[in-house]
């Protein structure tokens, strides 16, 4: 046997032996991945679930946090919006309940017809300007994406329909007398009946929001678990291992022995040879 074979031998055990001591090092500090060269795929799984982790925890302390803030301030909004249109409806019904052989009644529907127009035009002022964050929330301009996920596509749009009411026939009906106090009332009533359209719309997103924030909550759990499996040992495959290994070890240290053993008795011949 030449000696790159002994040697050959010997680097074979050498090797076994590190794997070994390298099994033994794991099991003891009970950690799969001692370093990412240990194991790249399983390394790289764990990176990529840390990153998720990030990313879901600042979607739902950051953008789904913002995104129920737009939706409470609209909220406000359309309540605000809601008790104007209950003053304007008050001064129909009130203009409606006139006595028209009253002779005051003239007088006092011009007074009722003014503060109608005056309530009407705060109504459809605040419905333009009533904003958050420099965000438009009531005059049918808001539409606001935000990401909800930590994939590109995982966003949620947050929009909401106009409250103005310079385009609806609230804003061309008068009071002046009982018959257009009448018809102002059923407008008005129309527009109640959008704002009922806007609760639900507005209840609706957060609703969806908060079941996007739970989902990540959840998601966030399983990656933690997931990438805690992956760095936490799977101890009978790796006393597999090791026992694997140490057998290995076993067989190369045989050979090796039985390579030495050869040559010394080669090496004994051949010196009883030479003093003969």
């Amino acid at each position: 046997m030449r000696i790159s074979q002994f040697l050959g031998l010997q680097r074979d055990l050498n090797s076994t032996q590190n794997r070994i001591e390298k099994l033994k090092a794991q099991i003891s500090k009970d950690s799969r991945i001692v370093s990412p060269r240990d194991d790249v795929a399983s390394s790289s799984i764990s990176e990529d679930f840390k990153s998720n982790i990030g990313s879901l925890m600042q979607v739902n302390q950051k953008n789904i946090p913002a995104g129920k803030s737009i939706l409470t301030a609209a909220k406000q909004s359309t309540d605000i919006v809601y008790q104007k249109l209950k003053e304007l409806r008050q001064i129909a019904e009130e203009s409606q309940n006139l006595d028209d052989g009253d002779p005051a009644t003239a007088e006092k529907r011009i007074a009722l017809q003014k503060d109608f127009e005056s309530a009407r035009d705060d109504l459809d002022d605040f419905a333009k300007t009533s904003e958050f964050a420099g965000v438009k929330l009531i005059d049918g301009s808001l539409n606001v994406r935000i990401q909800t996920g930590f994939k590109a596509n995982d966003t949620f749009n947050i929009s909401l329909n106009s409250l103005r009411i310079d385009k609806s026939p609230v804003a061309q009906v008068s009071v002046s007398s009982q018959a257009d106090a009448e018809k102002a009332i059923a407008y008005i009533d129309e527009e109640f009946q959008k704002l009922d359209a806007q609760y639900s719309a507005i209840n609706r997103q957060q609703s969806s929001l908060d079941i996007r924030s739970k989902a990540n909550d959840s998601l966030i759990k399983n990656y933690e678990e997931s990438r805690n499996a992956l760095v936490k040992l799977d101890k009978p495959a790796a006393y597999a291992a090791l026992f694997a290994a140490e057998e290995q070890g076993y067989a190369q240290a045989e050979q090796l022995e039985q390579a030495l053993n050869f040559q010394a008795k080669l090496f004994s011949l051949l010196l009883g040879n030479n003093k003969n």
